[in-house]
Formats: structure tokens, sequence, C-alpha cells
């Protein structure tokens, strides 16, 4: 199975940011169910972004897995 990860993550984490209206990290880890340290880390690029963090932006926004990868594609590519 290919992996597939962000190098620019925090676009992403904008991109949903913004779209959605919340306040903060903090606040998009709790509706993504994630501890809200595991953003902080994915935006300071100590943790990647990968299938379970896809999956989980997936099922809070039902957001079509192949949307989000076209989104992580556009945030590598800046």
């Amino acid at each position: 199975m290919e992996k597939e990860y962000v190098r620019k993550p925090h676009k992403l984490l904008d991109y949903l940011l913004a779209t959605y209206r919340y306040k903060n990290d903090s606040v998009l880890a709790d509706v993504l169910g994630i501890k809200r340290p595991t953003l902080s880390k994915v935006r300071g690029r100590t943790m990647q972004v990968g299938p379970s963090l896809i999956l989980a932006i997936h099922d809070a926004f039902g957001i079509p897995i192949k949307e989000i990868k076209a989104l992580a594609q556009a945030s590598d590519e800046s």
C-alpha cells in the first residue's frame, strides 16, 4: 500500500479552518476527534499527515477522499 503525505500541511489545515470557519486548530482537532497537540505537531512538521488524518477529515466533513488528496497535492506543489 502506497503512503501519501502532505509536505506543507498548514495549507490543508488552513483550508479547513477557513472553509468551515473554525477559530483555531484546537477547535478543528476537537471536530476531527484527534488530540489537540496533534495538529500542532503536523504544522510543525514533526508529525506527517497520513491516511488516518485524511480519513478523519473525510469522516468529519464528508469531503471525498479524492478531493482531500487533491488538496494535499495542491499543498505539496506550493
